[in-house]
């Protein structure tokens, strides 16, 4: 990805970040200089460099006989929306009261593309706690097998567990195995008996929904779905735990039982 559109995604405009980069590249300099190097007009140029100082990205020093300009550092500017993010967290549930005071209709988010889905799963990363997940894992790492790696990095970091309840094949008995170091527990079902065709992630008071290979998902935020969709993953986390039991049943006896404990749930 261009430098400029990677500092554009941290909320500068164009002229903003060509701004900020040129200092990088430049170091402590005069307005005249950036206005030259970006080419805009003075008057312009010190609108934006007067924003970016204000934000705190760039510093300015008057020495007297000239007024100099200066980037911040890129791990300073990392650490800086660090602070930001985590501050914006020590308010979230503040936040999140506020925005339920008034909600009535459960709200739903519609997201397509591969950005799209990208989108839908930085969501679940809000999780407060455990993530509850349905999905054929094979059919999920089509379209981002490349982002999953950076996905179960944050999610590590942020000290989130998910449950996952996953059809069998290769790519699910591996994140089996990874369990413990991904902060993931899973559980097998047969795919030619419960085929998934999309992925679902239940957290916080929200539901996503996402169909990997037609690049379109939902969100929908509702407390009464999210408790519903629990429960009903509830339901097939104990019948994928008695099923795994009944294949690695030993003796007929012990079969016996794991199969009348499965009847009680019918």
């Amino acid at each position: 990805m261009h430098l400029n559109r990677v500092i554009q995604s941290l909320g500068f405009t164009e002229k903003e970040a060509n701004v900020y980069l040129s200092l990088l590249e430049l170091g402590n300099c005069t307005l005249s200089s950036i206005s030259r190097k970006v080419r805009l007009p003075k008057e312009e140029t010190y609108l934006i460099l007067k924003k970016l100082v204000d934000n705190d990205y760039l510093w300015s020093l008057d020495s007297g006989k000239s007024l100099q300009f200066g980037a911040l550092s890129p791990q300073k500017l990392i650490e800086l929306f660090e602070n930001k993010l985590e501050k914006a967290r020590m308010v979230l549930p503040e936040l999140s009261a506020l925005d339920n005071l008034n909600q009535v209709k459960p709200r739903i988010s519609y997201y397509e593309g591969r950005k799209g889905m990208i989108n839908i799963m930085e969501d679940s990363l809000s999780a407060q706690g455990d993530i509850l997940c349905w999905a054929d894992i094979s059919i999920a790492h089509e379209t981002l097998a490349d982002y999953y790696p950076e996905y179960i990095r944050k999610k590590n970091v942020r000290n989130i567990f998910v449950r996952g309840i996953f059809t069998d094949d290769p790519k699910s008995q591996e994140f089996m195995k990874k369990g413990e170091l991904e902060k993931r527990e899973v559980r097998i079902i047969p795919r030619e008996k419960f085929p998934f065709k999309n992925e679902i992630n239940i957290y916080n008071d929200s539901v996503s929904i996402i169909a990997h290979r037609e690049l379109v998902g939902v969100i929908i935020q509702s407390k009464d779905i999210a408790e519903t969709q629990r429960s009903i993953f509830k339901l097939g986390w104990e019948y994928a735990g008695l099923l795994a039991k009944l294949q690695a049943a030993k003796t007929d006896n012990e079969y016996l039982t794991i199969l009348k404990n499965m009847k009680s749930l019918q």
